[in-house]
């Protein structure tokens, strides 16, 4: 019996790494870069020298050269790209698609146009019984090492999301299942808002009991933003909300703090975006957050403060101040 074939689509630092763990698995697995000069570049060395150097590609792992390969006789379609290219990719994906393909978002972000989750797009695009999207607390260095994981798959349809978690579940790789879209896209959007905070509390120095306050106050501003676009509040406590927010704000391979830190030490946005490899998804998010809150009535004041420091508006240190010196009021409310 033939396997059925995974293709991703984005071969950045996580959708390599993804390729590499299912080829791991043994499962059939395709693996397309969108950006002519990368994909040149993979098919002529067979490792992304760019993204994941030192991690060559095995022949078992398909690298197609067009977009049109890639997705023919695939069963699940992958989505690892970057937000901005989420619309082209996605209109591009839906003339080549097949009713019987099942879309898989690993793309965290939010949409412009419809002022929600990417989750939207899709189900405008595709049957919403063959959407799901994955999100998690998955930094790409960490598993490509083999070091133990954990994830969150979640469709409107429960049989997709079981099959799924079977096709990428493993001793090093556990994913859970859950029923939540909304919910699960919008901790891996949001979560980066913060880490871009927790980044700055480090590079001010300023302690981990500000860091703790960042996170803790952080996750109630992501808890209120997903409950008005219809999410679940308890999943905000899990994976996708708490535990990735705990690791992209202390890990050091988090471009989200780590770009946090350089705007505290001084940087402006323009010169950080010159020397990163890799996009930090925090700052288009951030801006297109604050934008719904205003229109949505969500009070969201780290958001409101990242916002301000990315665009120039406030530095690091006032930013803090702003945050401090606001009215008292309870803690839960």
């Amino acid at each position: 019996m033939e396997q059925e074939i995974i293709t991703i689509i984005g071969a950045g630092n996580w959708g390599t790494t993804l390729a590499l763990y299912i080829d791991s698995l043994k499962r059939s697995v395709r693996l397309f870069e969108p950006v002519d000069r990368n994909r040149n570049s993979i098919l002529k060395h067979r490792e992304n020298k760019t993204y994941l150097p030192g991690h060559p590609l095995p022949w078992s792992i398909e690298l197609p050269e067009s977009i049109n390969q890639a997705l023919q006789g695939a069963e699940y379609i992958f989505i690892v790209i970057p937000s901005d290219f989420f619309y082209p990719l996605t209109d591009k994906i839906s003339e080549l698609w097949n009713p019987h393909q099942k879309i898989v978002n690993f793309t965290k972000g939010l949409d412009e146009k419809l002022k929600t989750g990417l989750s939207t797009r899709l189900f405008n695009l595709f049957d919403p019984d063959n959407v799901a999207v994955i999100s998690g607390p998955t930094i790409a260095r960490e598993i490509i090492k083999g070091l133990p994981a954990t994830t969150v798959v979640a469709s409107v349809n429960q049989k997709l999301a079981e099959k799924i978690q079977q096709l990428l579940s493993s001793e090093q790789f556990r994913v859970y299942t859950s029923a939540d879209v909304v919910g699960v896209e919008l901790g891996g959007a949001l979560k980066n808002i913060i880490a871009l905070a927790g980044g700055i509390v480090e590079g001010l120095g300023l302690g981990n009991n500000a860091k703790a306050a960042v996170i803790t106050r952080g996750l109630m501003e992501m808890t209120r933003m997903g409950e008005v676009l219809g999410a679940n509040r308890e999943t905000f406590s899990g994976l996708s909300g708490m535990g990735d927010l705990i690791t992209t704000s202390f890990s050091k391979f988090s471009r989200n703090r780590t770009l946090g830190e350089r705007l505290a030490r001084g940087e402006s946005l323009e010169e950080i975006k010159l020397d990163m490899v890799e996009v930090a998804e925090g700052v288009r998010t951030a801006i297109l957050a604050k934008s719904i809150a205003r229109e949505k009535n969500v009070e969201m004041p780290i958001t409101e403060v990242i916002v301000d420091i990315l665009q120039g508006t406030l530095t690091p240190e006032q930013g803090v101040k702003k945050l401090m010196e606001r009215s008292l009021k309870p803690e839960i409310w």
